[in-house]
């Protein structure tokens, strides 16, 4: 397996992955001298409940260092907080404010709102059917606003603001943005659950937001999951690293707002840089803070179904004071716990209510993280499976609770795994450099394969004899890249197809445009088919998108004449290349053929969906 590099000792390049961090590490200085051309690199992480944003300034023969946003419209001024609601208010289908603004706006009660729609936890609109909890009480989102224009207007608010922070702090900082912006990088830290599609509608949010034009999406935007972001957080700002060794197993807990990321790594280098390998295919489970609100609301809603504080409004604010107060203290251990969420006059004894403090039993408190726990401890238990880590880092803004440390610490302390945690208030990375990656995905195409018996049987009866006298089948899933693949710097993977014709009673072929229709599954088990027999998609497969490139050169020395058993035939050999290139993020295919001994390729396609 290939490695990834921490950034311990390493030097930046266009392969690292910045994301944001706390107010409390708002600068990060690395230890080693940038050799590469002067750039931006700008990383949003636009979270459940709260997003940041922060930037390096990269030039040669300098140490880089990444600085978060610090200042946003509606803080105080002394406040210099790094994180913001993942909040947007609309008038119609105009946006009227975002952030801590549209906080504001909803705390003092503006006299607009009423006729406002707020758009919040837009994140968990984006998960994959296969992350989603149906049980999870989600906001809608406001009618006739999809969440890629929720996402766009997010990431324009943070990056005008980014801009402003930049040319604030950055000494002729007006003039280097200037220089700089077509050029500017960006990278977005996404859930390790996500796949191409949930990718696709951020990278198409970038653009309409103006980033970056479309043809340049592929070598500007770059994506870094939950989980890798939070291995290199815990490597740079952990105050011991005893658990980094040469040999060591340990796995990553990342439990922020709505997920729960886990990845397991095996440290195999110490020096120069340290070197890791994923250990397995990463976790991802829709079980965090945000399901123990949840959790919590509903438990209220039937404790105060008889009382005056039973309404929606009264709930929102218990939740809201439970989540800033109550639930960061909890540690199952507190017989009684005390929920402050109105004034003195706020009395009704019968549940608990008084002068404005409801009052909960530890039993009701445990009720709302017992399943949510209960879906992270399964989770952990499946990237365990495949090898059993000495420690486990548990890092995220949910990952602070001290009853979930202490539940992990009981169930698996026993087992010899040591829980480790980070002391700072976000566990998020300053920098990345990842070299590779367990692909989650199976990717490949429909082909007509020749015919297996052990494989096809149960299709017998649509074999049919080709040009080349063997016995093909039609719509037969390819595989190209398998789930659970290492996947590093430099990947490549070719396929090797041909098409063929009757020669007896044709004319020669002409090639023109040719196209590749590209497959993604998600499954553990590859499938045999890639459609049913009446032509539709295999369900569970998705086409995600189609690469295509001019064949005609072939049609001079490309097309040749094989001989088969029913007489002559014409055949063109061409070739689907994956790869995953230096410093890329994303896989890329494209098709390649020869010319007169010479190889020709046709251009990249990013394995994103289109659809």
């Amino acid at each position: 397996m290939e490695p990834i590099r921490l950034l311990l000792g390493s030097t930046l390049s266009l392969s690292h992955k910045f994301t944001p961090a706390s107010s409390a590490m708002a600068s990060y200085r690395s230890e080693k001298m940038y050799l590469g051309d002067e750039k931006i690199v700008i990383a949003l992480d636009i979270g459940t409940t709260m997003s940041a944003a922060s930037y390096s300034h990269l030039f040669k023969r300098s140490y880089p260092s990444v600085e978060m946003v610090t200042q946003w419209p509606g803080q105080p001024t002394a406040s210099g907080s790094a994180k913001i609601p993942t909040l947007v208010l609309y008038d119609g289908s105009r946006c009227v404010a975002c952030g801590e603004e549209a906080l504001n706006y909803e705390l003092e009660g503006h006299e607009e709102l009423a006729k406002w729609f707020k758009a919040s936890q837009i994140l968990l609109h984006m998960h994959p059917d296969s992350l989603k909890d149906r049980s999870l009480d989600i906001p809608p989102l406001p009618t006739g606003i999809p969440v890629k224009r929720i996402y766009k207007d997010m990431m324009e608010y943070m990056f005008k603001n980014t801009q402003k922070h930049f040319e604030t702090k950055v000494p002729n900082g007006a003039s280097i943005w200037s220089r700089h912006r077509a050029n500017m990088e960006f990278v977005f830290a996404i859930p390790n659950g996500w796949d191409y599609v949930q990718q696709q509608t951020m990278r198409q949010a970038a653009i309409d937001a103006g980033f970056f034009p479309s043809h340049r999406a592929d070598s500007l935007l770059h994506f870094v999951t939950e989980g890798e972001a939070s291995v290199h957080f815990v490597s740079v700002y952990g105050s011991m690293r005893h658990w980094l060794s040469v040999g060591s197993t340990f796995g990553v807990v990342d439990a922020g707002g709505s997920t729960t990321d886990s990845t397991l790594y095996t440290c195999t280098e110490m020096t120069p840089d340290v070197v890791l390998k994923e250990a397995g295919v990463s976790e991802c489970v829709q079980a965090a803070g945000v399901n123990v609100d949840d959790v919590l609301g509903q438990i209220l809603k039937a404790k105060l179904a008889n009382s005056r504080f039973g309404d929606e409004e009264n709930i929102k604010a218990m939740i809201e004071a439970f989540e800033l107060k109550t639930k960061r203290m909890f540690d199952g251990n507190t017989p009684t716990n005390v929920i402050k969420f109105g004034g003195n006059r706020d009395m009704d004894m019968s549940v608990g209510i008084i002068k404005g403090q409801i009052s909960l039993k530890k039993e009701e408190v445990l009720a709302a993280f017992t399943p949510v726990l209960e879906n992270i401890v399964g989770s952990i238990r499946r990237l365990m499976s495949s090898k059993r880590p000495k420690y486990l880092l548990l890092v995220g803004g949910f990952g602070e609770s001290p009853y979930l440390k202490s539940r992990l610490n009981d169930l698996f302390g026993g087992q010899g795994i040591e829980i480790v945690t980070v002391e700072q208030p976000t566990k998020k990375a300053a920098a990345t450099w990842c070299e590779h990656e367990s692909r989650r995905e199976t990717y490949g195409t429909d082909v007509r394969a020749i015919y297996n018996a052990l494989l096809h049987g149960e299709r017998s009866h649509k074999v049919e004899r080709a040009v080349d006298g063997l016995q093909r089948i039609s719509h037969v899933f390819d595989t190209w890249v398998q789930k659970g693949t290492t996947v590093d710097d430099g990947f490549s993977y070719t396929a090797e197809y041909h098409y063929s014709w009757p020669k007896i009673g044709y004319s020669k072929p002409k090639l023109a445009v040719e196209e590749v229709e590209v497959y993604m599954w998600d499954r553990d088990t590859v499938p045999t088919w890639a459609k049913e027999e009446n032509g539709s998609l295999t369900p569970g497969l998705r086409r995600i998108c189609t690469v295509k490139a001019d064949l005609s050169a072939l049609n001079n020395d490309g097309i040749r004449i094989e001989k088969g058993p029913n007489g002559e035939y014409w055949k063109a050999d061409f070739q689907v290349a994956v790869t995953l290139p230096i410093g890329g993020a994303q896989l890329q295919a494209r098709l390649q053929w020869h010319e007169r001994g010479v190889l020709k390729q046709g251009p990249a396609i990013t394995i994103v969906s289109f659809d």
